[in-house]
């Protein structure tokens, strides 16, 4: 069997090798794994140009070469300029349509790393962003072990860009694309058990370097809020007559507040009003009330920021208490906990106190929720005693 030839081919390494006189090319070596393939010829100097096409195609097929783009009727679109103007696109007023300022720092990250991926293939301008292109980086993002709804996320933008640009006249027609991206669902957020969740929060009430966590804690438990929502929680949003409530505020429509630049918005972009426990109350009503207004603050007394307060959760209340909730290997357990396990915690409590699905969406903030539905089943009484009624054996 012939070893490789170096500078047949220009993108990947080929071991060209006969089998009863037919010449073969393995592939199999290269990252991605190419196969195998026929060359279909005996004649070595056909096997040798045959190999430099197969090489092409497969750089075209696993995106490290952008098709020949057609020839261009409008200017053309650099991905650095494309991304840019997108962003600019999703600042725009939101009853237009925009983003919030979350979300457009979301979408810049994922154009820092798309635009790198093509750069490294010489891909330079959206004309030669196509469906292969756009395939070959959701190859590139699992290849890095990015979770399926990053991929999801990033491939969506990327196709909704492109469709953008024809929209506006700026992109051919046919270069619309079906990625057929099937709909994820389910979720691997650890949901807490309430002996969990009564340790965490006994923790942190016995240690003095986490009391300023207690509260905080406890109202995620308790209302099944965001941590950014807690973070921006005000002690204006309590209200106690005529009857105790957190209002969970989306100002995005206020032009007052948005000059301020204090305007809070919701993931939802839905305001919402949840009742207070009465033992979250007893704690809520001990808070001291700081000068800024905010109810929650950080372990030093200042603004509360969502990073450390992670770090901490993470290293000084989970870690301690593993030994007590172990997980077992290959399991998602206690230690995978974080804030959104709270919210998780939340509805699952909800639903196993009967709860109607509609009240747990109201205090959720959700339309339509697969988590909300999740944790109803799970507590459905009439489910459970039907399947107690039913006889699978004769015994």
């Amino acid at each position: 069997m012939a070893k490789p030839h170096q500078g047949w081919t220009p993108h990947f390494q080929w071991r060209l090798f006969q089998r009863d006189g037919v010449y073969y090319a393995d592939g199999r070596s290269n990252q991605p794994d190419l196969g195998k393939h026929s060359l279909a010829t005996r004649i070595k100097s056909e096997a040798t140009g045959r190999l430099k096409l197969l090489d092409h195609r497969m750089a075209l097929a696993n995106g490290f070469i952008a098709e020949p783009a057609p020839q261009a009727t409008t200017p053309e679109i650099s991905i650095e300029a494309g991304w840019k103007e997108y962003l600019e696109h999703c600042k725009r007023p939101r009853v237009m349509g925009g983003k919030s300022e979350n979300t457009v720092k979301r979408y810049r990250a994922v154009g820092d790393k798309f635009t790198q991926f093509c750069h490294e293939r010489n891909i330079l301008v959206w004309r030669a962003v196509t469906k292969t292109i756009v395939e070959a980086y959701g190859r590139h993002l699992n290849s890095l072990d990015y979770a399926q709804r990053t991929l999801s996320l990033e491939l969506h933008l990327i196709q909704h860009i492109v469709h953008w640009f024809i929209d506006e006249k700026r992109l051919p027609e046919e270069q619309r694309m079906k990625l057929g991206l099937k709909k994820l669902t389910g979720t691997d957020t650890y949901c807490y058990s309430r002996e969990e969740v009564e340790a965490i929060l006994k923790l942190c009430q016995a240690t003095s370097e986490l009391e300023w966590m207690y509260p905080l804690l406890a109202t995620l438990a308790m209302t099944g809020m965001r941590i950014g929502e807690a973070i921006q929680l005000r002690h204006s949003d309590i209200e106690w007559e005529p009857r105790p409530m957190i209002k969970i505020a989306d100002e995005g429509a206020s032009q007052r507040k948005a000059k301020m630049k204090s305007a809070r918005q919701t993931k939802g972009k839905r305001a919402r009003s949840v009742p207070i426990h009465p033992e979250l109350q007893e704690i809520l009503k001990q808070l001291p009330r700081h000068r800024d207004g905010f109810v929650f603050h950080g372990p030093r007394g200042g603004r509360l920021k969502a990073d450390t307060a992670r770090v901490i959760l993470k290293r000084d209340v989970l870690e301690p208490l593993v030994e007590r909730f172990p997980t077992q290997e290959g399991d998602i357990g206690f230690i995978h906990g974080r804030f959104h396990s709270f919210r998780h915690y939340f509805v699952s409590q909800c639903s196993a106190a009967g709860a109607s699905e509609g009240q747990i969406k109201d205090w959720v903030g959700h339309q339509d929720s697969e988590m909300v539905a999740l944790y109803r089943h799970q507590f459905d009484d009439a489910n459970q005693e039907r399947m107690k009624s039913i006889q699978f054996t004769s015994a």
